[in-house]
């Protein structure tokens, strides 16, 4: 299980199939999945299989959903990466974190943390995220990072979402 990235008092990892019940226990969870797709909660065989498309994903992308902890804690506090969805052109990053973990500030250090990544490490050029509007925290969290709504979509289950967008950095090329 590779580390992805670290932060002040965040470690990222890898998942492995044996992190299926942890994940469980994050994505069980109604008040941490409320703001989450479709606010459906998912059973262990679900979160096995999103794991195994995570893996699938980190063979042939070199990115994908991530377990996410706290320095020193146990339990998994949540999960976040970034991944693809098939209706959208643009990778997206996503986060979730255990509601006991929520008001601390660790979104405001993960969410930049894997912009840098995905625009660094993975040279990807624009990375998007989806957020309800309700999310208010998460809407903000997004906006220090200098993330930028584009505007509102309409999910395929009818619900509104706000997608906000980020370009890569440009890259200062020095000629000799």
């Amino acid at each position: 299980m590779a580390l992805i990235l670290q932060t002040t008092r965040l470690l990222v990892r890898e998942f492995s199939l044996a992190d299926a019940p942890a994940l469980q226990l994050i994505c069980g969870n109604r008040r941490t999945m409320r703001h989450v797709g479709d606010g459906t909660t998912l059973d262990l065989a679900r979160c096995t299989e999103w794991i195994r498309v995570s893996l699938r994903d980190y063979a042939g992308k070199g990115y994908g959903a991530w377990a996410v902890f706290v320095q020193g804690v146990e339990p998994m506090a949540g999960y976040a990466g970034i991944v693809s969805a098939a209706r959208r052109a643009d990778p997206e990053i996503i986060y979730a974190l255990q509601p006991q973990w929520w008001r601390q500030g660790l979104a405001s250090e993960l969410i930049p943390a894997l912009l840098h990544h995905g625009f660094s490490r993975r040279q990807l050029p624009r990375l998007v995220a989806t957020i309800a509007p309700a999310n208010i925290a998460s809407c903000r969290a997004v906006e220090r990072a200098g993330m930028q709504c584009a505007g509102e979509e309409i999910e395929p289950d009818g619900s509104a979402m706000l997608v906000y967008v980020m370009e890569a950095p440009r890259r200062e090329h020095t000629g000799q």
